[in-house]
């Protein structure tokens, strides 16, 4: 049994006269994939609607409780290294 998937009648017929069709369809694709600075202008600022730039100042609020969070422990850590060393110490 032999079976010749295609999504035209003129591309099976490549196939079966044993065309690469798969490479043809690889170029469209890369034609396909814009090119981001053609599209986008660089430097360019987007106004937020109200509820974007709330998520935006929550989201960086965030950020900076995390970082918060993460020097708080590390300075935790640090003090009791240092409790632990002075406990081990004979006076």
């Amino acid at each position: 049994v032999l079976v010749n998937v295609a999504r035209t009648e003129e591309e099976a017929e490549r196939q079966a006269a044993g065309e690469d069709v798969t490479a043809e369809q690889q170029d469209e694709d890369v034609e396909a994939t814009p090119d981001v600075e053609e599209i986008f202008d660089e430097g360019v600022e987007v106004a937020l609607s109200d509820d974007a730039e709330e998520e935006a100042v929550e989201m960086e609020a965030a950020k900076v409780i995390e970082e918060g969070a993460e020097e708080t422990c590390e300075v935790e850590a640090d003090n009791a290294a240092e409790s632990d060393t002075e406990e081990e110490t004979p006076a």
